[in-house]
């Protein structure tokens, strides 16, 4: 694929880009992990009671619009779902974000203790899902 001037790869386009789906069934989720663009996946897991995830949603939207044509993106509110759709993923803590690559989990980040999250979230999607 040919480089821009700054050296990096142009962005692939795709349908919908720039969406994160929202994912409100367990059969929701299980596609999300599953997804089709390209293989890679990050799934936020979230609540609307929890400040942090509140507060990083926007973050999460503009991650999604810089990586969206080749990663796809779903947040999953956990009070929406049982809590066995849940636990099949392990998530214990909100947020956490999970990577996901051809259907296997690669990558997780629990927490927003870091001190750019959303910088740690950008370097794992390059690390683990755009190679």
């Amino acid at each position: 694929m040919p480089r821009r001037d700054d050296g990096r790869r142009p962005r692939i386009t795709a349908a919908g880009e720039g969406e994160v789906t929202a994912v409100l069934t367990p059969e929701a989720l299980d596609e999300a992990t599953r997804s089709t663009a390209g293989g890679a996946a990050v799934v936020a897991f979230e609540a609307d009671w929890c400040a942090p995830c509140v507060r990083f949603r926007p973050k999460f939207e503009l991650l999604c619009r810089e990586y969206g044509g080749e990663v796809a993106f779903a947040s999953v509110n956990v009070d929406a779902l049982d809590d066995a759709a849940v636990d099949r993923v392990g998530v214990e803590t909100v947020p956490t974000f999970v990577l996901f690559r051809d259907a296997r989990e690669v990558h997780r980040i629990v927490g927003l203790a870091h001190k750019r999250p959303a910088r740690a979230i950008a370097n794992a999607i390059k690390r683990y899902l755009l190679v």
